[in-house]
């Protein structure tokens, strides 16, 4: 009997852990970090390999341009 809660109680509280993911959606304000530095923008596109963010580099004539990222190069992305 005892066991069974112990058991119980293990997977509840793996369950948890598991429900707080949350996967970047077009439209959300990023930072990604990765192996091109911290890059920060809003998501346009998101295709098999690549996370496209809109405005995100500054050119040399202050223009912001749109970048795309391949997700093996990703380190970790937060939401801003």
């Amino acid at each position: 009997m005892l066991r069974n809660a112990i058991v119980v109680l293990i997977l509840l509280l793996l369950a948890l852990g598991v429900a707080d993911a949350r996967v970047p959606q077009v439209g959300d304000n990023v930072r990604i970090h990765g192996n091109y530095g911290d890059i920060t923008g809003k998501i346009m596109s998101i295709s098999d390999g690549f996370i496209c963010l809109s405005g995100s580099i500054e050119t040399e004539n202050n223009a912001p341009e749109d970048v795309c990222i391949g997700i093996g190069g990703i380190s970790y992305l937060t939401w801003v």
